[in-house]
Formats: structure tokens, C-alpha cells, sequence
């Protein structure tokens, strides 16, 4: 029994590392001592730093905000605390990156700041508790989305923080429970009427419980159900008809969520994690809708430092679309499929290819069954010159087709620097 509980905290903390995105997660060599401070310097070109349609808003003479381009530099230090003690793991991350456009009309520098902390606690061989908290403040899009799907489309300045907790416990040696809480709060600098504020801030929760069943040392088996109230907190208006008022809070629902899942060691160094279920979304100003939940990850480690992940996503998620005051567009199904690559291509040099496909369809309103596509490519080349600087070239594009109008944009960014570590 000991083996099989002891395997079985193995297998789950592998998927674990695999599912984390958030700026605390050690990288190569940063586990010999209890801290690392590190930098990067780049410069950059970026075509579209405003996230701008590419004709601008509006159309005939009342066009505006079309695309500015500019190049830059960025400058990004970062650190990282961590100890282990007994049956305890800590880890506390800072990152921050400071950018600087040449071109950009008005304020010329943004900032993005990335607080991360971790606790991962065995009590004993039969109870394992883990807490982890990501605190972002930035203006881009996929950094606000930490890891989850891209909810709103242009550029404006967020606080976000995500808190999760997991404690597990075998009761036996083939059964044992899951309990689980997250929340995600979100917080816009744009406040009053028709803001970002008013749109978006939000508190997401989720609160589930889940039966295991441990087939084997390379095999877990659940069934669960969790709870998921979307909370939308701004009492300012965000639309209006002369007749119809329609307020922040307006836009608020709450989930059910049914799914099985499996844990499961295809091969070594191949693991699958799947889950596969139903919400049924219940909402303040519109009927309620039943809708398939998929989460699977696959992650391949095909020879040493060489790794492929591949994701797909399908739930309901919040949208910064609103329809009109008397018909709202409450959130829209969202499908993501991710590839992520690294393969080390010589002792020095190792390529890095993140790429994915949102797919969004809108729920409700004058947008009800629209369609938003994003497509994001994100390619790096990192050369190490020695175990403690390495230099990197990199090219990113993204790309939004929507439906709705003044909405599809194309962005392309390219950057070389340097970075340093001890």
C-alpha cells in the first residue's frame, strides 16, 4: 500500500508541474540553492503596440486609434526564494518587466509586475495539501489570462490574482477524496461608466470535490463536481438605451460542473491528464445552458531537455463583448488547443514553440453565436554562451478574426537580447 500511495503523490505532482504557468516555477539549474536573481535586456520591434484594427475604429471620416508601430527596449529582472524543510516545499517569485517605446504617442513605458507563491505540504504518506497564489499587474492581454483563455482583446491596465488550493487524502489503498478552492479576482484601473472596470471586474470562484481510484501505480480514475459563481462586482452602467439599463453586476452567473478525469502514465516519460464532463450555467438575465467540459493535457519528454505538450480546453468563460442594454451577451464557449515544443538542438542552443487556436463562440445578445478566433505564435531560439548567460532571439504574432466589427487585429514582434542569471 505505502508504494502504491507514494507513486501515486508522484504521478500527480508531475501533471502538476506540467499544468503550472505562473512566473515562480524553477527553470534549469535553479535548484542547487535557496534563491536566484536574475535579468534579461532586450530590443524590440513590435507593428501593433496599441492592439489596434487594422483601418481603426469606426469608418469613413470618424476613423480613429489606427495601428502604431514602434521599436523599443525591455528590461526584466527577476527573483526567486525557495526552501525545502521536512515535508514542506516554499517558493516565493518576483518578475518584472519594464518596457520602452521610441514611438509611442504619449506615455512611453509600461510595466508588468508578477508576485507568485507556493506551499506544498505532505502531512503525512496519505494526506498532501498544496496552496499557490499569482498576483499579475499589466496591460496585456495573454499575461492578465495566466495560463487560462484570453478574455479581453485590447490593451488596459489590470490587477489579476489567482489563489488555488488542493488537498488530497487516500483512504484507502485503492480510494481517496480530492477537495479543491479557486479563486481568480480581477481588477481594471479604468474605472466609471462603460469602463474596463465596469465591463470586467470580476471575482471567479470554484469550489469542488472529487472520488479517486487508484487502479494502479500509473493510473488514477475520478469522478467530481464542482461549483463555479462568476461574479461581476461594478455597479457602474456599461450600456444603455434611454430605456434599458444594463449595469456590471447585470452579468453575473454561476456553473455546475460534472466531469470524470483520468491520470494516466502512457509510457515513460509520456503522461495524459484528461477530464470530461458538463456545465449547466445558470444566469441573472437569461435562460440557463448545458455545455461539454473538456480539459486533456499530454506531455512527451521524447529525449532528455526535449519536450512536446499538447492541450485542449473546452468551458464557459467570461467576455468583454456586451451586446445591447435589452439583450446581453452574457460570456461565450470558449475551445483552446495548445502546442508547446522544446527541443534542444545542440549542447548550446535550444528552440522554444508555443502555439495555440482560441476559438470563442458569444452567448446571448446582438452577438449571440458570433465567433472570435485567436491565433497566437511564439517562437525562440536561447543560445548559452555559459551556465549563467545565454543570449535569445524570438518572434511572436498573434492574430484576432472576429465577427464583431472593429475588433480583428494582427500584431508582429520580434526581439534579440540577453540574459543573465546567478
Amino acid at each position: 500500500m505505502k508504494r502504491l500511495i507514494v507513486s501515486a503523490g508522484v504521478l500527480a505532482a508531475g501533471s502538476t508541474a506540467l499544468q503550472a504557468q505562473a512566473p515562480g516555477l524553477l527553470g534549469p539549474g535553479e535548484g542547487r540553492k535557496p534563491w536566484t536573481i536574475g535579468a534579461s535586456m532586450r530590443v524590440f520591434y513590435d507593428d501593433n503596440i496599441l492592439l489596434a484594427p487594422k483601418g481603426g475604429y469606426g469608418s469613413g471620416t470618424n476613423v480613429v486609434g489606427k495601428p502604431q508601430d514602434s521599436a523599443g527596449f525591455e528590461f526584466a529582472p527577476r527573483l526567486r526564494i525557495f526552501r525545502a524543510v521536512d515535508n514542506d516545499f516554499l517558493q516565493a517569485a518576483y518578475d518584472l518587466s519594464l518596457r520602452y517605446y521610441f514611438d509611442r504617442e504619449g506615455e512611453k513605458t509600461d510595466s508588468t509586475h508578477q508576485f507568485s507563491t507556493l506551499w506544498d505540504h505532505r502531512f503525512s504518506e496519505r494526506y498532501h495539501l498544496k496552496m499557490e497564489d499569482s498576483l499579475v499587474y499589466s496591460d496585456q492581454p495573454q499575461v492578465l489570462a495566466q495560463g487560462g483563455a484570453v478574455v479581453a482583446r485590447s490593451k488596459s491596465t489590470a490587477w489579476n490574482n489567482r489563489y488555488a488550493a488542493d488537498l488530497e487524502a487516500h483512504v484507502s489503498e485503492t480510494a481517496g477524496v480530492r477537495a479543491n478552492y479557486g479563486n481568480r479576482w480581477t481588477d481594471y484601473k479604468e474605472e466609471g461608466d462603460f469602463s474596463y472596470s465596469a465591463i470586467l471586474d470580476r471575482v471567479e470562484q470554484d469550489l469542488g470535490a472529487s472520488a479517486l481510484w487508484y487502479r494502479s501505480e500509473i493510473s488514477i480514475l475520478s469522478v467530481g463536481y464542482t461549483f463555479l459563481p462568476v461574479t461581476f462586482t461594478s455597479e457602474n452602467l456599461i450600456r444603455t438605451d434611454g430605456t434599458n439599463n444594463l449595469y456590471g453586476t447585470d452579468r453575473s452567473y454561476e456553473s455546475h460542473r460534472l466531469a470524470a478525469g483520468l491520470h494516466q502514465k502512457l509510457r515513460e516519460r509520456m503522461d495524459l491528464e484528461a477530464y470530461v464532463g458538463a456545465n449547466i450555467t445558470t444566469y441573472v438575465e437569461s435562460d440557463s445552458t448545458i455545455n461539454p467540459y473538456v480539459n486533456i493535457s499530454l506531455s512527451y519528454e521524447y529525449q532528455p531537455d526535449c519536450r512536446i505538450i499538447l492541450g485542449l480546453d473546452h468551458d464557459v468563460t467570461p467576455t468583454d463583448v456586451l451586446g445591447s442594454a435589452a439583450n446581453v451577451t452574457q460570456n461565450q464557449f470558449t475551445t483552446v488547443g495548445s502546442l508547446t515544443i522544446s527541443h534542444k538542438l545542440s549542447p548550446k542552443l535550444t528552440g522554444n514553440l508555443t502555439t495555440y487556436l482560441q476559438h470563442g463562440v458569444f452567448n446571448g445578445g446582438s452577438s449571440d453565436g458570433d465567433v472570435d478566433n485567436f491565433y497566437v505564435w511564439n517562437l525562440t531560439f536561447n543560445y548559452r554562451f555559459h551556465e549563467n548567460l545565454s543570449a535569445e532571439l524570438g518572434y511572436a504574432w498573434n492574430r484576432l478574426e472576429s465577427d464583431v466589427p472593429d475588433r480583428s487585429y494582427s500584431q508582429n514582434r520580434i526581439y534579440v537580447g540577453v540574459r543573465a542569471s546567478y
